[in-house]
């Protein structure tokens, strides 16, 4: 019964650092779209 919990408490830290990971990467892709956005409307 331990080794259950702990594999669930083990399983629940990976992913909330993936969650956390995904999150990141998703708020640098949005930065980055921003400001891609923000030079090509200086562009035009």
């Amino acid at each position: 019964i331990k080794t259950t919990s702990f594999f669930k408490q083990l399983h629940q830290k990976v992913a909330n650092e993936l969650k956390e990971k995904s999150d990141e990467t998703a708020k640098k892709k949005m930065r980055r779209l921003a400001r891609h956005n923000a030079g090509a409307k200086y562009v035009l």
